[in-house]
């Protein structure tokens, strides 16, 4: 029944996730390409989208989330109890002037346990082995506190960490893969994604899916997503204001005319290199709902349906989510387009290298489009007032704000049950 879940959860995700934030990425391509039939766009971004799958399946130890998956995992299961007890033993014992062989087991036993844990979080291939060593070491514990050696208050001290630490292990044989711990209750999130994307919201799937997995991720997303939104804002404001006013506005003077064909190269260039940024940062919204090593099959599986779910998208032209894009100032423009993608690809790039912690890739594209409409209204190169570009980002942002403020409710929600 989970390999049920899993697949439905993943099939769901995809399309939800797909359907959602990809036309933030692409909208933009879509839009200024309209003139296009619907396929080549869609082997376009398909060919790059199954490259960066496959790229970070070979590179990541077979994760196609690129380790974004491992903050997740990292905060499933905390040591920090199990580690405070031993330390605590090693200090009661020292008094208890013990064998230093109990002493050295405790260290050892330290040891393997942050060993095993950074196996849990980073090579789970490796996992089996390590845990072997580690109730190696907690068999040794629970044998030598058997002994006749061993006062009372010792074994009190000892059956403490003890305890601990079998609470790690077992923590970690339910939540080292998702097929041991998935249920029902995973499979509301792309859900409730279909129903608040259908209404046009840019809901933050990365905390709706991930917090649904591991609460305890909520804080770190946050805060990255938010820098995020800041960067993407300040980044757009400058580079439009300082160089983008005197182009833009003679592009629209210029009209499409004005458009030549190295252009249409740049553009789709900025499209794909953005395209794959974004891949990185939000396909662990995605495989979450399959093994944390995929194999052949899983793999072909998700290709296979993440391509037609792409099909589906351009073939519909992008839906409601659209239309937050083409509300936008001349994203029409095949050049803006390339600008607004690169700066785009450029931010998520320089977040792709300071963390692998996931971030909601929507609040960047919100910060972007925002900054771009101030920098307008401040160069004056547009009808609107610096009043109505604040309104349409603050606009922008209440949906965003009540999309997350839906996510965490239900994440946590779901958790409760």
């Amino acid at each position: 029944m989970t390999e049920v879940f899993m697949i439905l959860g993943f099939m769901l995700a995809a399309y939800s996730i797909v359907g959602n934030d990809s036309i933030q990425t692409l909208g933009t391509f879509l839009y200024s390409n309209s003139h296009r039939k619907w396929w080549q766009l869609w082997l376009f971004s398909s060919t790059v989208m199954v490259v960066v799958i496959l790229n970070g399946w070979l590179t990541h130890n077979q994760d196609p989330s690129y380790s974004r998956l491992n903050k997740v995992y990292d905060k499933s299961v905390s040591i920090s109890a199990a580690m405070e007890a031993i330390s605590s033993a090693q200090e009661g014992l020292s008094d208890e002037s013990p064998e230093d062989e109990m002493l050295i087991h405790l260290a050892r036993l330290s040891a393997q346990l942050e060993e095993t844990k950074s196996v849990f979080v980073k090579t789970p291939k490796k996992l089996d082995v390590s845990l072997d060593g580690l109730k190696g070491e907690l068999a040794f514990l629970q044998n030598y506190r058997a002994s006749e050696n061993v006062t009372r208050a010792q074994s009190v001290i000892l059956r403490g960490v003890e305890e601990r630490v079998s609470e790690v292990v077992e923590r970690m044989e339910i939540r080292r893969d998702v097929k041991f711990f998935i249920t029902w209750k995973h499979l509301i999130p792309p859900f409730a994604l279909l129903i608040l994307t259908r209404y046009g919201f840019p809901v933050s799937t990365s905390f709706l899916v991930l917090v649904t997995f591991q609460p305890a991720v909520l804080t770190s997303m946050l805060t990255k997503s938010l820098m995020g939104y800041f960067v993407a804002m300040v980044s757009a404001i400058v580079i439009y204001v300082l160089v983008m006013r005197t182009v833009e506005s003679r592009w629209r003077k210029e009209g499409e005319e004005g458009i030549k064909p190295v252009w249409v190269f740049f553009q789709w260039a900025s499209t794909a290199f953005l395209w794959s940024m974004w891949l990185i940062q939000d396909m662990a919204n995605i495989f979450v709902y399959l093994p944390r090593m995929p194999s052949i099959g899983w793999l072909s599986f998700a290709i296979f349906w993440m391509v037609l779910v792409q099909a589906f998208i351009y073939y519909n032209r992008g839906g409601k989510i659209q239309k937050v894009v083409t509300s936008k100032t001349n994203t029409h423009d095949i050049r803006s387009a390339t600008i607004v993608d690169l700066i785009y690809g450029v931010v998520l790039y320089i977040f792709k290298i300071q963390s692998n912690v996931p971030m909601s890739t929507t609040w960047v594209f919100l910060g972007l489009l925002a900054g771009r409409e101030i920098a307008f209204a401040i160069s004056g190169t547009k009808s609107r007032s610096l009043k109505k570009a604040f309104k349409l980002a603050r606009k922008d942002m209440v949906k965003a704000g009540f999309g997350l403020g839906v996510s965490v409710a239900i994440a946590f929600a779901i958790n409760a049950v």
